[in-house]
């Protein structure tokens, strides 16, 4: 799926490349066209970001600030959302498809779900946001570590804020160091095999070495 300036999505046949569906997903596509239909350029109808979600369906950020869910066959609008209050610049979607995550202009990294209404029913449901940055943010990023999944995301503030998938809103982010330090103490266990007797800890010190 392909988001323009002319506020449309475009949804391609990954293999054949053609063109499967064409969305409107701007509310100010239709001030863009041009006087015989041709879209034109707006950054006011500007789609910045898709994402795709479960079901086939697709999720547009627009410069609106409007985050929508779309059926990316028929191109029917399954949900709308509108917890920014600027331009929605990157979105990011949870390996199973399930959740979806929203920032941009405004600084808002803003969660949505998709939840159970009974008798097989779903629907999608904004639960929150946090402002990490102070600026701009343009970048989302999910990291499947197994143990926590990560939600990463990145602006013109110049930082990198990591966010807890499972625990977005009980736990504060953090920014991961860009230069990592060497854990200042090391237990060597397998020392008692080579003739030592007992495992041996090490301490370093900025000039010295300390071992027990």
């Amino acid at each position: 799926a392909v988001g323009g300036a002319d506020g449309c999505v475009r949804v391609y046949d990954a293999k054949s490349g053609r063109e499967r569906a064409r969305i409107t997903a701007s509310a100010k596509a239709s001030a863009s066209l041009g006087s015989k239909g041709l879209a034109q350029a707006s950054e006011d109808a500007c789609v910045w970001s898709v994402a795709f979600i479960t079901g086939g369906a697709v999720a547009t950020g627009d410069a609106s600030g409007a985050v929508q869910l779309w059926d990316a066959a028929t191109g029917s609008r399954l949900a709308s959302f509108e917890a920014h209050e600027a331009d929605v610049l990157a979105l990011c979607a949870s390996q199973s498809g399930r959740k979806l995550y929203s920032t941009g202009i405004d600084t808002k990294v803003c969660v949505y779900e998709e939840v159970r209404r009974g008798k097989g029913m779903t629907s999608w449901v904004f639960r929150g946001f946090k402002r990490p940055h102070t600026h701009d943010v343009r970048a989302l990023a999910l990291v499947p570590v197994a143990q926590e999944p990560l939600l990463l995301s990145a602006g013109n503030d110049a930082r990198v804020v990591a966010h807890s998938v499972p625990h977005f809103f009980e736990r504060h982010p953090w920014h991961p160091t860009p230069a990592p330090q060497r854990v200042p103490c090391a237990l060597a266990p397998s020392a008692a095999a080579s003739g030592y007797g007992a495992p041996m800890l090490l301490a370093a010190h900025p000039a010295s070495l300390d071992i027990w």
